[in-house]
């Protein structure tokens, strides 16, 4: 049993800070943030207002005795007592140490935390799969020691899970000096090289096409996950920079240049695929977008320095 991913967009927040807020949605009338979801239930939407505290801790929609702000939490219906339909209200199968989401009577939730898991530790899980399922392990076993857990304090036990927590990261292959093809650094292999480095990015730098970030801005201003298809031709003209560049003929002199541009390109690759799992994996997609501007500005750095070294060196 994982919990609703809405409660992943939350922690993921958490994580990234203030600075990813404006790739998601602002819904200025309820003052909340919002993610991608089919489900207007949103745990943010619920637990952000000050001023209803302390309502919505005891708001209980259907009835059922599980709050609304929990119900995000377990995935429940708020406006079904009976999300799975068996015949036990949502909050009376919580209490039972049974799972709301599965018919019973055989929708036991075991005692021991890691039970929590269960079918779902044979799947490939997302990011955001795992960090749920880490999370929620954490929330049972506070709840089965007695632990109250409401509105209130839901965020310090957020806070105290990610203080210990592994958080995600972009982990793009970092190449070396032995990846590269290394030539002499006299005049003449440096103009070679000159010469291959303004013709691979003449060739494969996607200047013409719709900006990465538009692309974004359209993604997420409209909530429209089809428009992150479009960095699909992006990622491979990278990808194709990056190869041709990797078996480039590269002076001895320019190797630490040419690192970052490979180690920028193959670090910007990788953040344009989290990004494009936003709708899907959110925690792989606010990793990618709180790093885009830092990784497009260092690929850009990387490319003006090899520039000037060269320029410099060829005088």
């Amino acid at each position: 049993m994982l919990p609703s991913k809405k409660i992943l967009v939350v922690l993921a927040l958490l994580i990234i800070g203030i600075g990813a807020f404006a790739w998601y949605g602002y819904n200025k009338s309820s003052n909340t943030f919002y993610a991608n979801s089919g489900n207007n239930q949103n745990l943010l939407a619920i637990a952000s207002s000050t001023d209803q505290n302390a309502a919505v801790s005891q708001k209980d929609s259907d009835n059922d005795g599980l709050p609304d702000w929990e119900e995000a939490l377990y995935g429940t219906d708020p406006h079904n007592p009976d999300t799975d339909g068996d015949g036990t209200p949502d909050g009376a199968e919580i209490a039972a140490g049974r799972n709301p989401l599965i018919k019973g009577p055989k929708d036991v939730i075991n005692k021991t935390p890691t039970a929590v898991v269960d079918s779902a530790t044979s799947e490939k899980l997302t990011l955001t799969d795992t960090f749920a399922r880490d999370f929620f392990q954490k929330y049972i076993a506070l709840k089965q020691s007695g632990t109250v857990i409401n509105p209130d304090n839901v965020d310090q036990v957020a806070s105290d899970f990610l203080s210990s927590a592994t958080l995600p990261t972009i982990d793009a292959k970092q190449y070396t000096s032995s990846d590269l093809n290394l030539t002499d650094s006299d005049k003449d292999n440096l103009l070679v090289y000159q010469g291959l480095m303004v013709d691979l990015y003449n060739k494969f730098w996607p200047g013409g096409q719709t900006s990465e970030a538009s692309i974004l801005q359209d993604a997420f201003t409209n909530n429209n996950a089809s428009a992150l298809t479009q960095l699909t031709p992006l990622i491979s003209a990278y990808q194709s920079l990056l190869q041709n560049a990797l078996t480039t003929p590269t002076p001895k002199l320019a190797v630490s240049l040419h690192l970052g541009i490979v180690n920028s390109l193959s670090t910007y690759i990788k953040t344009l695929k989290m990004i494009q799992l936003s709708f899907s994996d959110p925690l792989s997609g606010l990793v990618g977008l709180n790093a885009f501007e830092t990784n497009q500005t260092n690929l850009a750095v990387s490319t003006t320095n090899l520039t000037v070294f060269l320029i410099n060196s060829l005088k």
